[in-house]
């Protein structure tokens, strides 16, 4: 599924409820911290939570900054 429109991430929690692969793209900041932050509390890990930024990829533990 590609998502080009990721807003509060429903369709990637949808994908991971039934099994599929998505694609999710979001510009707006503010957007993509409820959709990472929704799709961790709905599979209760961040492991498989990832950014590609300018050809690398970088895990959810190596982006995130303790406050």
């Amino acid at each position: 599924m590609l998502d080009p429109f990721g807003g509060s991430g429903s369709t990637l929690i949808a994908c991971e409820q039934t099994n599929r692969v998505c694609f999710t793209i979001e510009l707006d900041e503010k957007f993509c911290d409820v959709i990472v932050k929704r799709y961790i509390e709905q599979v209760g890990s961040s492991a498989k939570v990832s950014v590609i930024r300018d050809g690398l990829t970088y895990s959810y533990a190596e982006m995130v900054v303790d406050s």
